[in-house]
């Protein structure tokens, strides 16, 4: 689950008065023996009203997603892209090792 504020995300003026914009998050995960993923990449557009910007700007938009991901992968890497305002941010996840995760599940 990635969470964003709206306020750190750039917006276009619409011809109506509302807000436009739009982000990407990609994601990829890296395996113990050096192998990497393709990189999967989601596009999310909005549109803020203009009379719930004020409101939107101290709210966040939050993206959920699954990764799958066999016992070989350490760890997973996961970016967001303001695509108009091209901002970037990134997060790194390491993986306990696979005997960890299954003696929790128990």
């Amino acid at each position: 689950k990635v969470t964003l504020p709206v306020g750190a995300l750039t917006t276009i003026d619409q011809p109506n008065g509302d807000f436009a914009g739009s982000f990407s998050v990609y994601v990829a995960w890296g395996g113990i023996l050096g192998e990497i993923s393709d990189i999967t990449q989601a596009r999310q557009q909005f549109v803020i009203p203009r009379g719930d910007a004020e409101k939107a700007s101290e709210s966040t938009f939050t993206y959920d997603f699954d990764v799958l991901a066999d016992e070989r992968t350490e760890r997973i890497a996961i970016a967001v892209l303001d695509d108009v305002g091209k901002d970037v941010g990134y997060f790194y996840i390491t993986l306990p090792p696979r005997s960890e995760m299954l003696a929790e599940a128990k």
